[in-house]
């Protein structure tokens, strides 16, 4: 935790530094600035943060929303890490939002095998399993793993730690649909007397 923190310390000054270098070479609207407001709020989000990340992240979509286009690659990045940071704070109805319009963007730039759709994919899973919603997460994995492993070799780590979301799930799944089973059974036992 130290070393993370000390990280953090010594690296928020540089992008602080890259945003400010930035901004004066390019001006406050040019792309390249939003990414430097991206990677700055990436930082404050992993050290949790989130009120500067979320400022932050707004600021950068805003800028490539306007020059881009609504349609662009990193305006779809720019959601993603908005909704990942939605999902951190617990505002779940947005990041299923801004998961929605990523994986929309994402299908449409890069079509519907591409690494970064079966990311988006795994995090709308990820995120219907959080929300309880099974049914709706399982295809999603699936999905996702098959992009994965038909793109990626099997020892990348996306392709294990989407192999490893899907186990864990499939496990939890199980276990909620048996724990639901025993409990539905008790009920009616109850009820008829036994």
């Amino acid at each position: 935790m130290y070393k993370a923190q000390s990280a953090y310390k010594q690296a928020l000054p540089l992008y602080e530094q890259a945003l400010t270098i930035r901004e004066k070479a390019l001006g406050k609207k040019h792309p390249s600035v939003a990414t430097s407001l991206n990677n700055l709020a990436l930082l404050y989000d992993a050290a949790g943060e989130y009120e500067q990340a979320w400022q932050l992240h707004k600021r950068a979509l805003s800028i490539r929303k306007k020059v881009l286009g609504k349609r662009h690659p990193d305006v779809a990045e720019s959601f993603n890490n908005l909704a990942r940071l939605y999902v951190a704070t617990g505002m779940y109805e947005e990041a299923l939002y801004l998961y929605k319009r990523t994986l929309a963007i994402a299908e449409k730039v890069y079509g519907t095998e591409h690494i970064f759709v079966a990311q988006t994919l795994n995090n709308l899973a990820l995120l219907y399993y959080a929300l309880g919603a099974y049914k709706r997460a399982k295809p999603l994995y699936e999905r996702s793993l098959k992009i994965f492993n038909q793109v990626l070799k099997p020892e990348h780590p996306h392709v294990r730690t989407a192999s490893e979301n899907y186990a864990i799930f499939l496990k939890d799944w199980e276990k909620q649909k048996t724990t639901t089973s025993q409990n539905l059974w008790a009920r009616l036992r109850k009820w008829l007397g036994f």
